[in-house]
């Protein structure tokens, strides 16, 4: 039973290899027939046997940089120190830590009259009910 589980380890573990670079997106595989060469060959077993001779039967195919991808998209400056790519945030022309690029007073503002809004809709659902609400708690 242990060389069973054994096996099917690796299986698993092969399988892995072969799947993963083709979900990652970084190549292929390719089986190809295999080269007889130039001399022809009659028997099935001469030509099986020069198939697994054949040292290109499974191709493995790297996919070209300069294709057009999510990830190719964004080339990034790596730091030459850490190997970590550069980020930039942004250029800010002013060091002036109290201007900002908003009105506090204007997000104030529309805070309270959102909430006056919501405070309106509110007792706006209630109005009219003011007898039902009264004659319930006596």
């Amino acid at each position: 039973m242990e060389l069973v589980a054994y096996f099917i380890v690796l299986f698993v573990v092969i399988l892995f290899l072969v799947i993963l670079p083709i979900l990652g997106n970084v190549g292929n595989f390719k089986i190809g027939k295999p080269s007889s060469g130039k001399e022809k060959v009659k028997s099935k077993r001469q030509r099986l046997k020069n198939a697994i001779n054949d040292p290109n039967l499974l191709k493995f195919k790297l996919k070209d940089e300069d294709t057009k991808g999510a990830s190719s998209a964004n080339k990034f400056q790596l730091d030459s120190k850490t190997g970590l790519k550069r980020r930039v945030l942004g250029n800010s022309d002013n060091q002036d830590p109290n201007a900002f690029d908003y009105d506090i007073d204007e997000l104030i503002n529309e805070d309270r009259l959102e909430e006056e809004a919501e405070e309106a809709k509110r007792v706006g659902k209630f109005k009219g009910k003011e007898r039902e609400t009264y004659e319930a708690l006596v």
